[in-house]
């Protein structure tokens, strides 16, 4: 691993082009090979270890997720704007249950997906990526593609930041579904998803929406209500949706001549964390 801290993501007009985007249009996409121009050695060090962490993901153990292919990590944490360069993100400790299994909870607003339960557990990130110095890059990437409207002036230097590394496999004729298997939001303010890899698939087209259309599978989406239909397919290619604006979704993934196949993705999600003063939560009573 890499010891040295990597320099602050430097200004690109690859980053300015994209924010501006996203603020104009609730989401925006580029390609991988423009990102590489933004990000260092150390990055791309990264995502190689990411992309072989996907290919021996967990199942996820939730209702489903073996029968749709789907195996991911999940790890959360806070991003702090003001920190030095190569400090910004720190990763939350994992929950130990009575059997000695490791798991981070996710949590989403009740009725966010009605294919589950608000909290859902997942096995964390393995600690070599959560160690490494090129993902506080990548998360560094994702946050300043983020305009600051999304956030409340005084929530910006303090984030959650969410991390869910998911590999879709399909294999012969069983696909790789996403959950929720219709256009969703999905909590946050920001969703960056940032591909990683994608091997001898086919489909797995992201399509936005308006935000209006959400909880709907595709085929009741109106044609003039989809704003973009997006493949992200080479490595870095990256796609942010603006939660307040759009809704979103990926088509399941089929394996080229009823093989085997995979998508990995890694999606990093900023929600505000705003501490409260007495007399703040008093005026709220």
């Amino acid at each position: 691993m890499n010891k040295a801290f990597p320099a602050v993501v430097r200004p690109h007009p690859t980053i300015d082009r994209y924010r501006d985007a996203l603020e104009r249009n609730g989401f925006a996409h580029e390609i991988g090979k423009n990102i590489q121009c933004v990000i260092s050695a150390t990055a791309m060090d990264w995502v190689g270890l990411a992309r072989d962490a996907g290919r021996s993901a967990p199942i996820d153990q939730n209702r489903g997720g073996c029968e749709a292919g789907r195996h991911r990590y999940y790890s959360v944490g806070v991003y702090v704007k003001r920190a030095a360069a190569g400090t910004r993100f720190l990763a939350f400790p994992p929950f130990v249950d009575s059997c000695g299994e490791r798991f981070t909870t996710f949590i989403q607003p009740p009725g966010m997906n009605r294919d589950y339960d608000a909290e859902r557990r997942f096995e964390p990130l393995p600690e070599n990526l959560l160690r490494h110095h090129g993902l506080q890059e990548v998360v560094d990437l994702c946050f300043q593609v983020t305009p600051s409207s999304l956030f409340p002036d005084e929530a910006r230097d303090w984030l959650r930041a969410g991390l869910h590394l998911i590999s879709l496999q399909a294999k012969g004729a069983r696909p790789g579904i996403i959950s929720p298997n219709r256009a969703h939001v999905d909590g946050e303010l920001s969703t960056t998803v940032v591909m990683l890899e994608r091997v001898n698939v086919i489909g797995g087209v992201s399509l936005v929406v308006e935000r209006a259309f959400a909880d709907m599978h595709p085929n009741e989406i109106p044609f003039d209500a989809r704003r973009a239909r997006i493949t992200l397919e080479e490595t870095l290619d990256i796609l942010t949706v603006d939660d307040r604006r759009v809704a979103h979704y990926v088509f399941p993934i089929f394996a080229c001549n009823n093989t085997k196949g995979h998508r990995t993705v890694l999606l990093v999600d900023f929600t505000p964390l705003v501490p409260e003063t007495s007399d703040q939560l008093l005026k709220r009573e």
